[in-house]
């Protein structure tokens, strides 16, 4: 266990300290990011990785995370931070892994809308929904048309 000054200085709180608490919540975060990664093409996102964590778990794992980023710094040491989901999108990973429909192709028919409420913008309603759908990734890969895809 490293810390950048001792726990008597009174600079590093006893519970920012690196160990396995901060190991797990900070590859709980990586996990989460993983999921907007990939909608940039930058790797593959792992949903057995946060599968079985609830969202209070998940939100936690953020905020000691968030903790550590924001400890005391030393003048002069190295130090080094880890990136952290906005917890937008941690509830939306959390969505899409515990509300995902697991058959391998869907359709338009078959989408699932796990949120729904009623806006009134500009004098009408509008229904904002939170989608859930299953489309082939070819369709995606290839820039088809996505209309049907919002």
């Amino acid at each position: 266990m490293s810390t950048y000054a001792s726990q008597s200085s009174g600079f590093v709180p006893s519970h920012l300290h690196e160990g396995p608490g901060l190991e797990r919540a900070s590859d709980i975060c990586a996990a989460i990011n993983a999921f907007a990664m990939e909608t940039m093409g930058l790797g593959k996102a792992d949903p057995s990785k946060v599968r079985d964590l609830s969202l209070r778990e998940m939100l936690d794992a953020v905020a000691l995370v968030e903790r550590w980023n924001d400890r005391p710094k030393i003048v002069g040491v190295a130090h080094s931070i880890h990136m952290v989901p906005a917890e937008r999108l941690v509830a939306a990973v959390y969505t899409l892994v515990h509300f995902a429909d697991p058959s391998p192709c869907g359709d338009a028919d078959s989408d699932e809308i796990p949120v729904r409420f009623t806006q009134r913008r500009y004098g009408q309603d509008f229904a904002q929904v939170l989608v859930i759908a299953n489309r082939e990734t070819k369709s995606f890969s290839e820039g088809g048309d996505h209309d049907d895809e919002r």
